[in-house]
């Protein structure tokens, strides 16, 4: 008994270390997608405004 209930503490503290590593993981990938897409479109929209600008009817 002793040896599984240490197996199962072992394999939950895995499964938690797991799911924090993973979710950090998503995270730091999500604001990096963030980032960046926010960049192109700014990006773009300097692009947008300096052709209207340029092209005012």
């Amino acid at each position: 008994m002793g040896t599984s209930s240490t197996g199962r503490i072992v394999a939950v503290a895995l499964a938690v270390v797991l799911a924090i590593w993973l979710f950090n993981y998503l995270l730091r990938h999500l604001v990096a997608l963030a980032f960046s897409v926010a960049i192109v479109s700014a990006i773009l929209w300097l692009i947008v405004n300096a052709v209207g600008k340029k092209r005012s009817y």
